[in-house]
């Protein structure tokens, strides 16, 4: 499968923030898959937690400030 870059934007000069995957939101969520992992706001975090356990979500890191590990 296609490892896609992560999606970077800029808060403010020089603050980077990874973006959601299903809009321009900033992710809080970052969702580990079988197939690889995907990030997301809160709001499409919400709306997908149901299927992406589902569809095998081993591991999930919600951040208070993104960019921690």
């Amino acid at each position: 499968s296609r490892q896609r870059e992560m999606p970077v934007g800029l808060e403010a000069p020089g603050q980077e923030w990874l973006q959601c995957d299903s809009c321009s939101a900033k992710a809080w969520v970052h969702v580990y898959l079988p197939v690889g992992h995907l990030y997301f706001c809160h709001h499409h975090y919400n709306k997908h937690a149901e299927a992406l356990y589902s569809k095998g979500a081993q591991a999930v890191r919600i951040y208070s400030e993104i960019g921690q590990d």
